[in-house]
């Protein structure tokens, strides 16, 4: 691992047969794409929950009392933030692989994210979908569609799903559209996201936000019945980029084009009205 790697067991960190792992950008970012990863956890004794934040979240954006914190005390605090959480959630692992958010896909990162999927050997991996519109997420969902694919003859995940963050998925073709369920009625959800204090009370109220999204996802998932799921998070299948090694851009392009057939099949009918 990387001299700046941080390995922290939270306490009462549960431990289960069944692993789930998910490699984000940037702390609480985990919290937003891989709920239904946690909840899973929590409503399940054979599931354990395990997260890789790549960056340090120097970077982030700040205001109110948060205004003149430095790039080293937003990273501590941060740290801190995600740490609370894990605790909190009782994730078995989290990873602070704290690189900079400028940092590109070097060999460096790849192979730390190399050594953590094979020693933890997870059967669903979470991470950024590739048309995500922020430059860090895509930087990550490369990293790991790399390093799988440098692994892929000693060990894949049965799943591996790119997950909407900072850009939503309801514009997915159907056939291509991945539902999770992560209905929550007892607030768990927004209460994991409200910990990250130094962006909720910093200028990003991802707690509200995030929530939000996923009760819109649900209510609007079908128009002609009623809604089986109270909060839905969409994603998308990334395996085929490390099986079959299809380029990124080649697979983004292939979604896009789904949505505008579905788009084109819906509007013939009625052109000649």
């Amino acid at each position: 691992m990387n001299s700046k790697c941080e390995i922290y067991i939270p306490k009462n960190a549960k431990k289960g047969k069944i692993k789930y792992l998910c490699i984000s950008a940037h702390a609480d970012d985990t919290e937003i794409m891989a709920y239904h990863g946690i909840k899973k956890s929590l409503e399940n004794e054979n599931v354990e929950f395990n997260t890789v934040i790549v960056t340090d979240g120097a970077g982030s954006s700040r205001t109110g009392k948060y205004k003149n914190v430095t790039n080293e005390q937003m990273v501590k605090l941060r740290n801190a933030e995600q740490k609370a959480v894990a605790d909190y959630a009782h994730y078995a692992t989290v990873w602070f692989l704290n690189y900079e958010s400028k940092h590109n896909r070097t060999a460096e990162l790849i192979s730390d994210l190399k050594e953590i999927i094979i020693n933890l050997k997870p059967e669903v991996i979470y991470t950024h979908n590739i048309c995500d519109s922020h430059k860090t997420h895509i930087m990550t969902v490369s990293a790991v569609v790399k390093a799988l694919k440098e692994i892929k003859n000693i060990f894949l995940p049965e799943k591996f799903y790119g997950m909407e963050t900072w850009r939503d998925l309801d514009w997915l073709a159907e056939k291509n559209k991945l539902i999770f369920d992560v209905s929550c009625n007892d607030g768990t959800d927004a209460k994991l996201l409200s910990m990250f204090e130094s962006q909720t009370e910093g200028g990003k109220r991802y707690d509200l936000a995030a929530v939000a999204r996923r009760e819109a996802n649900a209510t609007f998932s079908a128009s002609h019945q009623v809604d089986s799921y109270s909060k839905i998070n969409y994603g998308m299948d990334l395996m085929p980029l490390v099986k079959d090694e299809i380029p990124m851009s080649l697979y983004a392009v292939g979604l896009i084009d789904g949505f505008v057939n579905e788009v084109i099949s819906n509007l013939k009918p009625f052109e000649n009205i």
